[in-house]
């Protein structure tokens, strides 16, 4: 579980049972309501709140009623993918959910918008009609967060948690924006990189209480894929069978170059393919916990030709591992991987 949905059921907890019953008995509720279009609502509605849901969802499970367990089953299952390490983009919140949020006529505490694509903006007066109760919002890697939706955020009357994992889009003015948000207790804003030190210093100020995180346990990471990398070609990052742990991650790195090296410890060097077969050994890049890149170790030897951007075994050499950078990377670029590299080298 990570620290953001720690913190939303924190908060979840520190409200009395009977207010967490009025929030979310309703719209459980409805899973089983008559009307289809009623159903749907509160589906769409309990899949952003999120892990903040899973309790009531668990019992929903157990319910009589066929239609309602059903979609609460569904609706864990959307949740349990989503809460797994590395993530994929979402699809942007339909403007029924959208709908639906704000016109749900209980408080919600806690909503999760994480790896959403699509501006956010629109979304905001949605989040706002739970202002006066919402406590943790969740932006992580939204590619639609901007500074204008940090200016509507400051207006949500009892934000503690804001999550803004890899939001590249967010900027020195949006911080500043947040400085009048003085119910906030953690902010997150790891992947921010168009965010300044000096900005955070000048919140640190304004807000002393909060907590404000800069860094990332995984802000890079490689995971092997479970096929061989001619089979993979062509498949949907999100469909893709990942290994749970990746091969390369933060402990393994003992620092990045801007310009796409990794410098390796000797425990991650010795993670790495000293030879593959003729069919490669496909795996991923992921940055703050999202899928960016499909790629593969490949042999010079080898008759077969990937369509995917490869690293030959044969060109590996210490100290670094030119992921992306010359002459051998992968030469692919994402601007949640660059956040990662600008992190990791200790550029603020």
């Amino acid at each position: 579980m990570t620290r953001f949905f720690a913190f939303a059921l924190a908060i979840v907890l520190a409200v009395p049972a009977h207010a967490q019953d009025d929030a979310l008995t309703p719209l459980i509720r409805d899973l089983g309501a008559s009307e289809f279009a009623t159903r749907e609502r509160a589906s769409a509605v309990l899949a952003l709140v999120g892990e903040a849901a899973r309790a009531a969802l668990v019992a929903a499970t157990r319910s009589p009623d066929a239609e309602s367990a059903a979609r609460a089953r569904a609706l864990l299952a959307a949740l349990d993918r989503r809460t797994r390490h590395p993530r994929s983009a979402l699809p942007p919140v339909g403007e029924a959910a959208l709908a639906a949020l704000a016109a749900t006529n209980v408080p919600l505490v806690a909503l999760d918008f994480a790896d959403r694509s699509g501006s956010m903006l629109a979304a905001m007066p949605a989040i706002g009609v739970h202002g006066r109760a919402l406590g943790a919002l969740s932006f992580a890697r939204c590619d639609g967060v901007d500074d204008r939706v940090l200016d509507r955020a400051r207006e949500l009357g009892c934000l503690a948690e804001l999550d803004l994992t890899g939001c590249t889009e967010v900027t020195d003015v949006g911080i500043a924006a947040l400085g009048s948000c003085a119910t906030l207790r953690r902010l997150v804003v790891s992947g921010c990189s168009r965010v300044s030190a000096p900005a955070l210093a000048a919140f640190r100020r304004a807000v002393p209480a909060c907590e404000v995180v800069r860094t990332h346990p995984r802000a890079l990471a490689l995971y092997w894929v479970k096929a061989d990398a001619v089979r993979v070609e062509g498949t949907a990052l999100d469909a893709l069978e990942l290994e749970d742990e990746p091969f390369i991650a933060g402990e393994h790195i003992a620092k990045a170059d801007p310009t796409g090296a990794l410098a390796l410890t000797d425990a991650g060097w010795k993670r790495l393919p000293e030879r593959v077969g003729v069919h490669g050994k496909p795996f991923v890049v992921a940055a703050y916990d999202r899928v960016v890149v499909l790629a593969a170790f490949w042999t010079l030897v080898s008759s077969q030709r990937s369509e995917l951007p490869v690293l030959f075994v044969e060109q590996l050499e210490r100290p670094a591992l030119p992921l992306f950078g010359p002459p051998h990377g992968l030469g692919v670029t994402h601007a949640l991987v660059r956040a990662a590299f600008a992190e990791l080298s200790g550029r603020e």
